[in-house]
């Protein structure tokens, strides 16, 4: 069984409702937060999450 990690907000770094497992990598993917409203694009390998862009 692989572990899972929630994905923090790059910018205030609450917990968001994204769950992965630790063997996910992600690329360009949109990640929205609900506390401070704000949606990234996030690069995510090794659990090292990298914001690419951010808007309002």
């Amino acid at each position: 069984m692989q572990k899972t990690t929630n994905i923090c907000c790059p910018q205030c770094s609450e917990p968001t409702k994204l769950i992965i497992e630790n063997s996910v990598k992600l690329y360009q993917y949109p990640l929205y937060c609900t506390k401070c409203q704000k949606s990234f694009l996030i690069d995510l390998c090794d659990c090292k999450i990298t914001a690419i862009s951010h808007s309002k």
